[in-house]
C-alpha cells in the first residue's frame, strides 16, 4: 500500500492521470515538471515531433498541444507557470520556444508553414488572455517581455488577398520584439513590425510599423511615437 501511495503521489506531481498523450506521434521529454489535465495530440500522418521540457520546476495545467506535420519541436524552459495554453502547429520543421521563467495564465498560439518559428524569451510574462499567431512567418520575442490582457501578435492576415491579375497583396511578414518591452492592455502588434528594446506600447494601440528607437512610448491606432528617452521597470 505504501508503494502504491508513493506512485500515486509521483503521478499527481509529474503526470496527472487526466492528461492524454499521443505517444506514437509525439515524443515527450518530461524532465521534472508538473503536468495536469493536459493533452498532447497529433494526426496519424504526423511523425518525428518532439515536446521537450527543459530543466525543472515548470507547471503546465489544463493545456493542449496539437501537431499536424513532421519534424516539429516544442521546447519549454524551467521555472515556468503555464495555464490554459492552446498551442497548435500545422506544418513541417516548425519550432516553438518558451524560455525560462515564463508566466502564462491563458494563451492561444498557432504556428503554421514550413520551418517557421515562434519564440518567447526568458521571463515572458502576460497578465491575461493572449493570441499569438505565427503563420508562414516567424514571431520572435526577446527576454523580459511584459504583456497586458488581450494581447494580440500576428505575422499574417490569416486569409490571402489578391488583385485582379492574381497577384497577392498581403504577403506575410515576421515580427521581432526586442528585450524589455512592455505591451499594455488591449495591444495588437501586426505583421512586419519590429519593436526596439525598452519600448512601452500604450493601452489600446495597434502597432503597424516598426518602432526603431529604443526606450520609446508609442500609442494610438495606428501607433505613433509619443515620447522618447523613457525607462520602465516591473
Amino acid at each position: 500500500m505504501k508503494i502504491r501511495s508513493l506512485i500515486k503521489r509521483i503521478q499527481n506531481r509529474y503526470f496527472h492521470r487526466n492528461s492524454f498523450c499521443s505517444r506514437k506521434h509525439i515524443k515527450i521529454e518530461w524532465g521534472h515538471v508538473g503536468i495536469k489535465r493536459c493533452a498532447f495530440t497529433a494526426e496519424r500522418s504526423s511523425t518525428n515531433n518532439d515536446v521537450i521540457f527543459r530543466g525543472s520546476n515548470t507547471i503546465l495545467y489544463n493545456s493542449t498541444i496539437s501537431i499536424k506535420g513532421t519534424n516539429n519541436k516544442v521546447v519549454i524552459g524551467s521555472n515556468c507557470s503555464i495555464h490554459h495554453l492552446t498551442l497548435k502547429i500545422e506544418g513541417d520543421d516548425c519550432q516553438v520556444f518558451i524560455g525560462d521563467g515564463a508566466s502564462i495564465p491563458s494563451m492561444e498560439a498557432e504556428v503554421g508553414g514550413r520551418s517557421n518559428i515562434l519564440s518567447m524569451g526568458n521571463d515572458f510574462h502576460i497578465a491575461g488572455p493572449a493570441c499569438i499567431f505565427a503563420i508562414e512567418a516567424p514571431i520572435k520575442i526577446g527576454d523580459d517581455f511584459l504583456g497586458g490582457r488581450n494581447l494580440v501578435i500576428r505575422s499574417s492576415d490569416r486569409h490571402k488577398i489578391y488583385n485582379k491579375d492574381g497577384e497577392r497583396l498581403n504577403e506575410n511578414s515576421g515580427v521581432i520584439i526586442d528585450n524589455h518591452v512592455w505591451a499594455t492592455m488591449n495591444v495588437t502588434i501586426l505583421k512586419g513590425v519590429s519593436v526596439a528594446r525598452g519600448t512601452i506600447i500604450a493601452t489600446g494601440s495597434v502597432v503597424t510599423k516598426p518602432v526603431h528607437e529604443p526606450n520609446t512610448i508609442v500609442g494610438g491606432m495606428p501607433a505613433k511615437t509619443i515620447k522618447q528617452g523613457v525607462f520602465w521597470q516591473e
